[in-house]
């Protein structure tokens, strides 16, 4: 068929678009009764079978699509109009499809007619004559269905077993017809009359090698889009890039160099192997094949290259949306399709050359010149005429809201449309001797070489993070790494190549064989010197001495509550609600008692994993610079504290610094690690209001007088990646006998420090010690304390921190059985008497499900150890470390046990306002930067609506009220 291509694709898209919108929402006629959902209806034998069908989908359901955090009571869904509306879009359906099948049809026949020459139009009638036959069967059946449907909306009984028979035959008939078509027919022309096996292989291949010509480019491409995509960091990293104008702007720059260098590289990989005697390895001048049909086909997948790399950020850009539940009228299709879609459309474009063919045809009517100026100002208004007047009129005054990302989307998308414009008719309307012509490597290159000294010089001065302090950077860091590497790769091959010595492959393995053999020190945990000797109290001595100190208060009560404090891991919005739920009840509990004490005064240890730890340890820190006073706690400390970059350096240290350490072996710098530490220590200094300092040695908060017993015990939780045994960090001395199988950090120091001799005692500060609890892998190493000791993230054995919590309290619970059996009514006694524990879990997760089912997939058999081991130690040991506290320690407490109960606290906060009473639902990132409006959400959970979603018995409130009711 000459207008196969023409007739074809845009058939098969019109029919896989309307096919997806029948069944994007069949899931909501599925039931028991229905199991296949309308397919059910269509086979039904009898009036009675379709009747009981009808009466299942007379019910209505909750549109999940539409249930968030911000709208839990959703609009409902009627399923028989839905089922009705679905009948009706079949109608088209059948249309679209029975005209492809005629047109694959034809086109299959006439082939094989060609290729056999001989002609069978008989058969080819008949065959056409089948597709009419399935179409026509099934719009019989839709009429049955219709019936039914109409019956069930009018409350009648009007369709019969007749109808339902003719509805069953037509259903059978049609499937019966596709699956002969489809299932036989178009295989065996394939595969046996077309030798389409062979011809698939053959297609396969040459586009697997040219894959992987352009593998760099190709996966560079990847390491950046899969963050966005895939992870909730890289969607909030979206948010914070549109917070500012600069981060847009900054974003778009860097993204359109990455395309333009991903085209202009891929030109280098035209030839096959350059010639020796030519000298530029890397040539800044664009160079014909002499092959032109060759150069024409592999212009256009330079050209593909450079859209993609504009395109596939773009519509990572729609799933943050998505998750974020902004809605848009882009949410008919899912963000994967409408890449697809995009990605085919410029395929198309550039395929058939049209922008170029369309310049010439305006040559040809216009003259050169006047085509040539509409051509520049059409890219001109494109790339930037077109967003700036939709900044500054559609959107002006909300443009930084994170609604507003979707124009973003469409900035990029005139941006690929611009970039496709200038790559495809530069040659025809610039000289060929300018720097847009065939120099235009200089243009191309310079800029991306500037990222890429850019990117290095971050690395070697990472801490001017504290100058440009701003949330925006990330992702442009990200991709100026990986800009480096795809120039000095690109750079590798084509020296490879010239040489005829694979280096790439060379340098591959030595950098695996020098990561692998040598025993480096470079991402071992950083001690201070100190001249303070470690503290010798042991946990029951620290206990009495607490109590002591309160004994005035313990007498004037009836019970006195003492709270452990255990905080879930979850990367930044673990740490900042730990901080924040803390500060909160430490200033309520200060304005309203009247000794004005705070929460943290009744809280003997706080133990976590992971962020839980990270908020703990600063929560340590400014508690030891801020006594009870009012007003000397505020959640705004915090949230601007949050506010900070914590992240740009880690990214740029892990693909930088860290990977050239490892592949030499060098370790003359601080790893990621160490900066991290340095970050999180430097913005705790410089924010106002917070006045802490995180540098300090790990135990000395606790051996200063002034804090002594009134800052509670830290507990870092850590895993050694060796043994798989727990570790604890803590500023006590604690014993074997009460944390079985656990490794101490301290006996870790007092072994590094045996044989210092004169030389300076070691430490860990306090952020050191904190973030042993959060080495989440692989944003930071596992840290080196000694042969047969690396510490990584603590989540890996027990992300609740609530094992330790329970060890803390059974060590407790038999030192005053003890003090009981030993000196009965003794002052430690009768203080203890009154005692009345009480975990504290905060889960650092919404307490709020939106589909209770749980989705279950055929998971790769291979993979399922993998997964059910990470699963087991992350989220599987910390439900039930948490669990068990919650059943062993209930509200009410057995008898003849010691006073102890459990209380949980959880994110109550859902929605954001960001103008006009509109909301969103800021994601809660696991990472390490979080955007303001993430922050906020946080703090919105001790607001009046955020309290309420506790109750009078659980969470916040109950805390508030056993205090008081001391």
């Amino acid at each position: 068929m000459r207008y196969f291509h023409f007739l074809f694709w845009p058939v098969l898209v019109a029919t896989f678009v309307v096919g997806f919108l029948q069944l994007k929402d069949q899931t909501y006629l599925q039931n028991d009764t229905a199991p296949h959902g309308i397919i059910s209806l269509e086979l039904g034998k009898d009036s009675a079978r379709n009747n009981a069908i009808i009466q299942s989908w007379k019910s209505d359901t909750t549109d999940r699509s539409a249930v968030t955090l911000c709208q839990q009571n959703a609009p409902t869904i009627n399923r028989l109009k839905k089922a009705r509306t679905d009948v009706y879009v079949d109608y088209l359906f059948i249309v679209l499809y029975t005209l492809l099948g005629v047109i694959i049809i034809t086109a299959l026949q006439t082939h094989v007619r060609q290729l056999r020459q001989k002609s069978n139009h008989t058969f080819t009638f008949i065959l056409i004559a089948l597709a009419l036959l399935a179409g026509i069967a099934d719009c019989i059946e839709d009429a049955g269905m219709l019936h039914f449907i109409d019956d069930g909306i009018n409350g009648k009984h009007t369709a019969s077993n007749t109808t339902a028979t003719i509805t069953h035959i037509s259903a059978y008939t049609k499937f019966a017809i596709l699956i002969f078509l489809v299932g036989l027919y178009i295989p065996f022309t394939l595969i046996f009359r077309d030798n389409g096996l062979q011809r698939l292989s053959d297609y396969i291949r040459a586009k697997t090698l040219q894959l992987f010509r352009y593998r760099v480019m190709l996966i560079g491409v990847a390491f950046f889009a899969l963050p966005i995509w895939a992870m909730d960091q890289g969607q909030d990293l979206l948010v914070n890039i549109n917070s500012s104008d600069k981060g847009v702007v900054i974003f778009m720059a860097v993204v359109l160099i990455a395309a333009f260098l991903n085209w202009w590289l891929a030109k280098l990989f035209f030839e096959a192997i350059p010639v020796k005697e030519r000298k530029d390895i890397f040539p800044l001048t664009e160079r014909a094949l002499q092959d032109q049909q060759q150069e024409k086909a592999e212009k256009k997948v330079s050209r593909f290259l450079g859209v993609a790399t504009i395109i596939i950020p773009a519509f990572a850009i729609l799933n943050a949306l998505d998750v974020l539940h902004v809605h848009t009228w882009m949410d008919i299709f899912p963000s994967s399709l409408w890449l697809i879609g995009m990605l085919g459309i410029f395929f198309a474009l550039i395929k058939n050359n049209a922008i170029e063919q369309l310049h010439l045809n305006l040559e040809t009517k216009w003259g050169k010149a006047r085509a040539r100026n509409f051509v520049i100002l059409v890219i001109v208004l494109l790339a930037v005429g077109l967003p700036s007047l939709i900044r500054v009129s559609v959107i002006n005054g909300s443009s930084n809201t994170p609604p507003s990302l979707i124009f973003l989307l469409y900035h990029l998308v005139f941006l690929a449309f611009a970039f496709l414009v200038f790559v495809s008719v530069r040659g025809l309307i610039f000289k060929e001797d300018s720097l847009c012509g065939k120099r235009i490597g200089w243009i191309i290159v310079i800029p991306a070489l500037l990222l890429a000294i850019a990117f290095i010089l971050f690395n070697a001065f990472p801490k001017v993070i504290f100058t440009f302090d701003c949330t925006y950077l990330s992702l442009p860091t990200l991709l100026s790494g990986i800009i480096l590497y795809i120039l000095f790769i690109t750079l590798l091959i084509r020296y490879s190549l010239f040489k005829k010595i694979n280096f790439v492959l060379f340098v591959i393995l030595t950098a695996i064989i020098v990561s692998i053999t040598t025993d480096s020190d470079y991402h071992s945990v950083k001690t201070i010197d100190t001249t303070t000797p470690p503290t010798t109290t042991g946990l029951d001595s620290y206990f009495k001495q607490w109590l002591l100190k309160r004994k005035d208060e313990i007498n004037g009560s009836k019970t006195y509550p003492v709270f452990f404090v255990n905080s879930y891991g979850g990367g930044v919005k673990a740490a900042a609600f730990t901080n924040l739920l803390v500060t909160y009840l430490d200033s309520v509990m200060i304005a309203q008692q009247p000794d004005h004490k705070s929460f943290e005064h009744y809280v003997f240890s706080f133990s976590g994993a992971s962020g839980g730890t990270i908020g703990s340890a600063v929560q340590c820190a400014y508690r030891a610079h801020h006594p009870d006073s009012i007003g000397s706690y505020s959640t705004q400390h915090f949230i601007d504290f949050y506010k900070h970059d914590f992240l740009t350096p880690i990214l740029g240290s892990m693909f930088g610094r860290d990977v050239w350490a490892s592949i030499t072996a060098q370790d003359h710098w601080d790893d990621r690690s160490a900066i991290q530490e340095q970050l999180w220590e430097g913005f705790a200094q410089r924010t106002p209001g917070m006045n802490t300092n995180l540098s300090i040695p790990f135990d000395s908060i606790w051996n200063t007088p002034q804090n002594s017993y009134e800052v509670p015990l830290l507990f870092s939780n850590t895993l050694n990646v060796d043994n798989g045994q727990k570790g604890i960090c803590a500023p006590i001395v604690l014993e074997r006998k009460d944390f079985p199988g656990a490794i101490f950090i301290r006996s870790r120091l007092d072994s590094i420090n045996a044989h210092r001799g004169d030389a300076p005692m070691q430490t860990v500060s306090l952020m050191t010690g904190a973030f042993l609890s959060a080495r989440f892998p692989f944003i930071s190493p596992a840290g080196k304390m000694g042969p047969g000791f690396h510490f990584m993230d603590g989540g890996g054995k027990d992300n609740s921190g609530a094992s330790t919590s329970e060890a803390i309290f059974i060590r407790l619970s038999k030192e005053m059985q003890q003090e009981h059996a030993a000196h009965p009514n003794s002052e430690l006694d009768s203080l203890m008497q009154k005692v009345k524990f009480f975990f504290v879990s905060i889960t650092n997760n919404p307490n709020f499900v939106v589909d209770p089912r749980k989705l279950v997939s055929n998971r790769w058999e291979p993979i399922s150890p993998i997964v059910g081991i990470i699963n087991s130690g992350i989220t599987g040991n910390a439900i039930e470390a948490d669990r068990t506290l919650q059943m062993r320690y209930p509200q009410n407490p057995l008898p003849n046990t010691f006073q102890s109960q459990y209380c949980s606290v959880w994110i109550s906060g859902s929605c954001i306002e960001y103008g006009d009473k509109k909301k969103y639902e800021p994601v809660l990132p696991l990472g390490w930067q979080i955007s303001e409006n993430s922050v906020l959400r946080l703090r919105q959970s001790f607001d009046p609506d955020g309290l309420s979603d506790y109750g009078r018995n659980d969470g916040v409130p109950r805390i508030i009220s056993i205090i008081k009711n001391r």
